[in-house]
């Protein structure tokens, strides 16, 4: 597969150990052999055409891509897809995108994980990556200017006839980005996820589903949102909000008790022991190495990360990233 993100064009595959060369092929055919398809790009874009419908009919939908567009600061790149977008593509350019974007195999870091011998894949190596004659054109991504809202910000949408609501409550700020701060935000997840569902699921019974979660990023420059998400009656909404607000002062004021830091230390350390064993987490773990030059050996201190947690801990990035100031509240609310 191949993909073009905002700041980085990539290839993913996967092989079983006997069809490890197939698997070189298509990469050497990746850059070597792209090929229009006036029919293929025909039936994408009338499939893309219906999917649009579909979401754009979906009350769900319409509150993300809103979301999305508003945190983007009305950013073009991420201004909802319309019918009237996908008319405007044309396969001849789409075509030289791809030639650019896949021209310079020099450009890549290629990561392989798996049950083989180094020895056995040099071979494929050298032939069909070593193989590709293409000019040497080191690229370095570029700002496009995506700037999150400052400040609070409370935004309503009325979309649909389902008596449900949506709701999502964001923090937002810049930060280092770095492993040891990734981990501390995941661990601050954990704690919110549990208290969050005690509160507004199994005491309150309120919601359908809760989730609090941690989204860094690292270009332009190091930035993170927390996000809650859940789904309610609509007129449980503001209770429901004001629940979720006191869990997480009382985070910020008394950290996190001893019974939930278990559990979290517990889950996180059975995480890591599965993902091991997983070549998908090794890929993820030697790319960050890559993109972010962080360094490999940080695995081993990911152990000590969790042991040495404290209550005390939860209370400081509390307060530091989940800013009252920097808050935003967004609800979908059905039209009727």
């Amino acid at each position: 597969n191949a993909g073009v993100g905002e700041i980085s064009e990539s290839l993913n595959g996967n092989s079983s150990k006997k069809d490890i060369e197939t698997l070189f092929q298509l990469i050497y055919a990746a850059f070597t052999l792209p090929r229009k398809d006036s029919i293929a790009f025909k039936a994408y874009i009338q499939t893309q055409k219906g999917f649009i419908q579909n979401m754009s009919a979906d009350p769900n939908n319409v509150f993300n891509d809103s979301i999305q567009y508003i945190m983007s600061g009305y950013n073009y790149r991420h201004k909802p897809a319309s019918e009237e977008n996908i008319n405007q593509i044309d396969l001849n350019r789409t075509y030289n995108i791809y030639k650019e974007r896949f021209s310079d195999p020099s450009d890549f870091v290629f990561t392989f994980v798996g049950s083989f011998k180094q020895d056995s894949i040099k071979p494929f190596i050298e032939s069909y990556i070593g193989g590709i004659s293409a000019p040497m054109k080191h690229e370095a991504p570029t700002d496009i200017n995506i700037k999150s809202p400052k400040g609070k910000l409370i935004k309503e949408i009325k979309k649909g006839n389902n008596p449900r609501s949506s709701v999502q409550l964001m923090w937002a700020g810049n930060f280092e980005f770095n492993r040891k701060n990734r981990f501390e935000m995941k661990a601050l997840s954990q704690l919110l996820n549990i208290k969050l569902r005690e509160n507004l699921r199994e005491d309150k019974g309120g919601v359908y589903g809760v989730g609090f979660y941690s989204i860094p990023e690292y270009f332009p420059k190091g930035s993170y949102k927390f996000v809650e998400v859940f789904s309610c009656a609509p007129n449980n909404v503001e209770k429901l909000i004001s629940a979720s607000i006191d869990e997480i002062n009382d985070v910020k004021k008394n950290g996190c008790k001893d019974i939930n830091l278990a559990k979290i230390k517990e889950t996180l350390l059975k995480e890591r022991e599965t993902q091991l064993k997983d070549n998908n987490f090794w890929i993820g773990y030697i790319n960050t190495f890559v993109l972010y030059n962080e360094a490999l050996a940080d695995i081993d201190l990911f152990t000590k990360w969790v042991n040495s947690l404290k209550s005390e801990d939860f209370k400081k990035l509390a307060n530091l990233y989940l800013d009252d100031k920097e808050f935003k509240r967004f609800v979908l609310n059905p039209e009727k």
